[in-house]
């Protein structure tokens, strides 16, 4: 059932890559896998796509544990497979820790949303940088799915000091 969906391009943030055979070569995921959900007017799970709410019900954890190498973890933890994934089966559905990523210590969040205008969110953006620490010789370094807005945004905020990137996985 699964594969039919993916071949329909059925499955809101995955994409499915079949050979000539038919058969499952890979698996792509997009933005809308963690940032996108469905309002279950059909049945739980199904229904009318929800872009830019958050998926409550993905299990991120569950799901990076199933990664055949965890390597990139042990290695900048410090610790073996087991305890990462110890650590990811904690996250439970709908929660995330960027942290994992980072030495212990390393690395103190700064958050910033708005529900309101591109402008307020590259606004925003500038807060967060410089809470964060950034200042005027602070190379900006934004990464995303090409969006215009995004782009604008961070020229608008940080002008030369800033550079994007499309990462294709978020297309």
């Amino acid at each position: 059932m699964t594969l039919a969906l993916l071949k329909l391009n059925s499955v809101v943030g995955v994409t499915g890559f079949f050979n000539v055979q038919g058969t499952l070569r890979s698996v792509g995921i997009q933005c809308a896998f963690c940032h996108s959900t469905v309002d279950n007017s059909l049945a739980p799970g199904i229904g009318q796509r929800l872009d830019g709410w958050p998926n409550r019900d993905l299990n991120v954890g569950a799901v990076v544990s199933l990664a055949p190498n965890l390597t990139p973890f042990t290695d900048l933890l410090g610790v073996d497979a087991n305890t990462v994934k110890s650590v990811l089966a904690t996250w439970g559905p709908g929660c995330y820790d960027a942290e994992l990523a980072h030495q212990p210590g390393s690395v103190t969040p700064i958050f910033g949303a708005t529900l309101g205008s591109a402008e307020e969110a590259g606004e925003r953006l500038a807060v967060c940088a410089l809470q964060a620490g950034a200042g005027r010789q602070t190379k900006i370094h934004g990464v995303g799915d090409g969006a215009v807005w995004i782009t604008e945004q961070l020229e608008a905020q940080f002008g030369a000091q800033a550079n994007y990137l499309v990462d294709f996985p978020h297309l």
